[in-house]
């Protein structure tokens, strides 16, 4: 018996992925009550979500079985980028919007120093990959 890991490495199931992800995490949001408790939960999710992503998404020529090795979060140097980006521009924002307007509860400062982390992640690995960890080729027997 073998074991086959899940890869994802077309569009449309990466984005099945991705707003199945953003409504598992919305549908805890309204159904479960406010409160500390549920940014933990939160969070932990979102940890395991987008970690996930990482580790299963595969790009054009990007090794399918393998694992990734530990660093990469994208197949490709721009992708890290732009995502970097995404991810820390509404930590910023937010962090301007209640700064003006109500005092941070420690559930916020968690959430908002997440996608830092992340964005972190994702620009480092970006840089990574342009100083050299260059993708291998995948052979064609390798797709799935």
């Amino acid at each position: 018996m073998t074991w086959n890991p899940l890869r994802l490495t077309q569009k449309r199931w990466k984005a099945v992925y991705i707003v199945g992800g953003y409504l598992v995490i919305f549908v805890i949001n309204v159904l479960l009550p406010q409160g500390g408790g549920l940014a933990i939960i939160t969070l932990i999710l979102d940890v395991a979500w987008i970690y996930g992503g990482t580790r299963i998404f595969r790009g054009a020529g990007e090794l399918v079985q393998p694992p990734r090795p530990w660093w990469r979060m994208t197949a490709r140097p721009r992708a890290g980028f732009v995502l970097g980006i995404l991810v820390f521009a509404p930590a910023v924002a937010a962090y301007i919007a209640l700064v003006a307007t109500e005092p941070l509860v420690p559930a916020w400062w968690l959430l908002m120093l997440e996608n830092v982390v992340w964005a972190a992640l994702y620009v480092s690995s970006s840089v990574r990959l342009t100083r050299g960890a260059a993708p291998e080729a995948t052979p064609a027997s390798s797709r799935p």
